[in-house]
């Protein structure tokens, strides 16, 4: 078979002119895939971040069944679907909020105000289903066997004092435990009443972990960022429900995360706003944080920092 003179030419100018790709097929090259990121630094995208309808928010929690999120702000309690982070209502009161939480099921709101009157909402109607007066200063004295304690305003702080005078830090914790709502970070009990977390600034957010049952520390450890040593309350703290998660937020946007009992930080994130307040969720799979405008959540199933996004 005699070749074509004129197809060799054109092959052989081809190749001369570097454009083999034109005449023989090619395997594309294969896109650099950037670097990997680290799990334990991932920043949230802007629709993970959810804005605090009415703004003013400074407490958040989760209902019974980790259906809903209320937050307290200044116009009342606004509530949140926990799955999708969807805006849902807000319950409006006249008087000053203290606190707010759910009752024993879903639906029924709790409000706590500067004067601890305890109003209880109900969600579906909004309407008010009961007013009650919850403590009195003079009652305190009650949770102290000896009937002596101190108080601290500044954060809500109840010590126990024994015969001699000194503070008595198992009947302390039991105080604290009983009224939780004087409670406020850097001091948190959990939920199921086993774990006392207390945190203090050295400049780094330092953390003690006890059980309440024997008086014994469990775990201390340090947050691996500097907060401004001069503003001490510049950071929360809060225990999952079963006291085997402690999460420390702060000012400069950072969220971390330990296994209480081993010193092992699960999680190091960012918030893109100073973290106010957090709360874990019932089943401790979700963590809720929140300044006084923005609402963010973290998942917590996964092996890094998975903020979810509103749907």
């Amino acid at each position: 078979m005699r070749s074509n003179p004129l197809l060799l030419a054109i092959l052989v100018t081809c190749l001369a002119a570097g454009c083999c790709g034109a005449c023989m097929p090619v395997t594309a090259p294969t896109p650099d895939p950037g670097p990997t990121p680290n799990p334990f630094e991932l920043t949230p995208t802007s629709s993970a971040i959810v804005p605090v309808t009415g703004g003013g928010g400074f407490t958040v929690a989760w209902s019974p069944s980790g259906k809903w999120i209320d937050i307290s702000t200044k116009k009342g309690v606004t509530i949140y679907n926990g799955n999708n982070l969807r805006w849902v209502k807000i319950v409006t009161t006249n008087q000053s909020l203290r606190d707010s939480g759910f009752g024993i099921n879903d639906n029924v709101v709790v409000m706590i105000d500067s004067n601890y009157n305890v109003t209880t909402w109900d969600l579906d109607t909004s309407e008010q289903l009961e007013l009650r007066n919850f403590i009195e200063i003079k009652q305190i004295a009650d949770l102290c066997p000896e009937g002596k304690f101190e108080t601290y305003p500044e954060n809500h702080q109840l010590v126990c004092l024994d015969e001699g005078g000194q503070a008595d830090l198992d009947n302390s914790r039991h105080a604290f435990f009983k009224q939780r709502l004087l409670v406020e970070p850097p001091e948190w009990v959990s939920s199921d009443g086993s774990t006392w977390a207390i945190a203090y600034n050295t400049g780094h957010v330092v953390v003690e972990v006890y059980k309440i049952a024997s008086g014994k520390k469990i775990d201390q450890f340090r947050t691996p960022d500097a907060v401004l040593k001069y503003f001490p309350l510049d950071f929360s703290l809060t225990l999952s429900a079963d006291g085997k998660l402690v999460a420390v937020g702060d000012y400069a946007d950072n969220v971390t995360i330990w296994n209480t009992g081993s010193q092992k930080l699960l999680y190091k994130c960012k918030t893109e706003f100073p973290i106010k307040h957090m709360s874990f969720s019932p089943d401790s799979q979700k963590l809720a944080l929140i300044d006084e405008n923005d609402l963010a959540v973290l998942d917590l199933t996964g092996t890094g920092c998975t903020f979810v996004p509103e749907s």
